[in-house]
């Protein structure tokens, strides 16, 4: 059975919750992982990802972010971040965790990143600019967020105007107006995340101007051409009405580095680590076994 283990972190300022998710006793750890949420959402939703993960040896560390879980439980505080805070707390948490392990930029155990959706975004733009990103040994991006999907992206001429806004008004709280039903094609998961209060799709202007922003530079072939020269897994369902597939796709295709690889998932929509069962199957092999291949492992043939 895989132990999970979560306290309070103080990093510039305020307290994070981080949980660690450890390979049962018996089984040895051949990897480990750093993960990035998504929007306004929590780290304990990933209970059944973590275990797959862990139960092969892979360990995983992750933390609610600035403005969201129970980092931020208050209302006041959610959505209460923007591009400078989101990488001085990654930053400082990675020094933390990872750094104690590193020698000569690199690690004995080797360490991967990986995020979800706006935490994809992250972890891929954390490659191309992170101080430390020649620590880890792979990045991971699931549904990762470059650009939304028409269904979900707003307007031009709105965006505009929120643009101006969130300039004079960066900490001005809006509900997003998500569509929880294009999270996945399992009917009940829709009503849990409205019955889950730290899955309140609310955000700050600041917070979703950078987000925006943020994805769209990884289309930019200038600025994507300093991503470090490590091994890169984006794994994307091309029915996926939440973020753009076709965008996450532009981007892998002008990315300049040889190890890299994009799976898709036919039909997957948003959240493939809740998808119906078959779709989630196949998610939990494909990126577990990719971990294992880049770790020197062997994978796990249970799993396909």
């Amino acid at each position: 059975m895989t132990i999970s283990t979560a306290e309070a972190w103080h990093v510039n300022g305020i307290d994070f919750y981080v949980k660690a998710t450890v390979p049962p006793a018996g089984i040895p750890t051949v990897a480990k992982l750093l993960y990035l949420h998504g929007f306004a959402e929590h780290v304990d939703r990933y209970s059944e990802q973590f275990e797959v993960l862990s139960s092969r040896g892979i360990e995983v560390f992750a933390f609610d972010q600035r403005g969201a879980g129970q980092t931020s439980r208050e209302k006041k505080k959610w959505g209460m971040t923007d591009e400078n805070m989101v990488f001085l707390d990654l930053e400082e948490i990675i020094r933390r965790k990872v750094g104690p392990e590193v020698v000569d930029d690199k690690t004995a155990i080797p360490w991967f990143m990986m995020g979800f959706s706006m935490g994809g975004g992250i972890c891929l733009n954390y490659a191309i600019k992170g101080q430390h990103r020649e620590w880890f040994a792979g990045y991971i991006a699931t549904s990762p967020w470059v650009l939304l999907h028409p269904r979900t992206r707003p307007n031009p001429i709105v965006y505009q105007i929120l643009l101006g806004i969130s300039k004079a008004f960066p900490r001005f709280q809006y509900f997003t107006g998500l569509d929880f039903e294009f999270l996945s094609r399992d009917p009940a998961l829709a009503q849990r995340v409205r019955d889950d209060p730290m899955c309140h799709a609310t955000g700050t202007l600041k917070q979703m101007a950078d987000t925006f922003d943020r994805g769209r530079k990884l289309l930019d072939n200038t600025y994507s051409s300093n991503f470090v020269n490590r091994a890169v897994l984006i794994i994307h369902g091309d029915a996926d009405k939440i973020v753009s597939y076709d965008a996450a796709k532009d981007f892998f295709d002008s990315l300049q580095i040889t190890d890299k690889t994009m799976i898709t998932i036919e039909g997957g929509y948003h959240e493939l680590h809740n998808e119906i069962e078959d779709d989630r199957k196949k998610f939990q092999a494909e990126l577990t076994n990719w971990i294992l291949e880049k770790s020197g492992a062997k994978a796990d043939e249970s799993l396909s």
